[in-house]
């Protein structure tokens, strides 16, 4: 009897070349993205920052949180599944769990939305971060620029725009989303932990 994993059901993608990043082309269905954008406009918004300040030069973003709760148990439920098989398959990184709320995010062409390039590996708590993920929430044709670059060698990759498409990579790969030029741009983005590297 075959025993099913997560991609068995949401179209895993085997990335190419000089890539070091797991991706799904459907994590999410039409209804379930539905659902988080409900419960998003339930939550406080604020303005993104980088290094824990507002920099509209650097980031300009609009995010809120979405906590555990018995709203969103099935959604952490749902990301762990990803995560594990991600790491089963490609780093086998010693990890705790998640130990800070989903990010929901939106990147507004009126506000030139981008985050420049970046880490999401930092210093203090910032250091247990291992494994980033990012899933779009918009429909392609409703949004122009707004590409979650990934750089692992000479050039950008640029990561696929599907609705519901998920992304997983090191949480130390240099990464970026260019400006929206057009439209609304939204993804949650989840970060997920263990001890610091050594």
């Amino acid at each position: 009897m075959k025993v099913h994993t997560y991609s068995d059901f949401v179209q895993f993608h085997e990335p190419s070349g000089l890539t070091n990043f797991y991706q799904f082309r459907k994590a999410l269905s039409d209804a379930e993205i539905e659902t988080i954008r409900e419960l998003a406009k339930q939550t406080e918004r604020q303005l993104g920052t980088a290094g824990g300040k507002v920099n509209p030069g650097y980031r300009s973003s609009r995010i809120s949180w979405l906590y555990l709760d018995d709203s969103t148990g099935w959604l952490y439920s749902k990301l762990g599944r990803m995560v594990k098989e991600a790491n089963d398959a490609l780093w086998n990184f010693s990890l705790v769990g998640m130990s800070e709320a989903i990010q929901f995010g939106e990147y507004h062409a009126a506000d030139k939305g981008h985050y420049d390039w970046h880490i999401d590996l930092g210093s203090q708590r910032f250091a247990r971060r291992k494994i980033s993920v990012v899933i779009q929430l918009s429909d392609p044709d409703d949004y122009d620029g707004g590409d979650l670059e990934l750089q692992f060698a000479q050039a950008p990759q640029k990561i696929p725009r599907g609705k519901g498409f998920a992304c997983l990579f090191p949480s130390y790969t240099i990464h970026r989303v260019t400006p929206v030029t057009r439209g609304v741009r939204r993804s949650l983005v989840i970060w997920v932990s263990g001890e610091p590297f050594r």
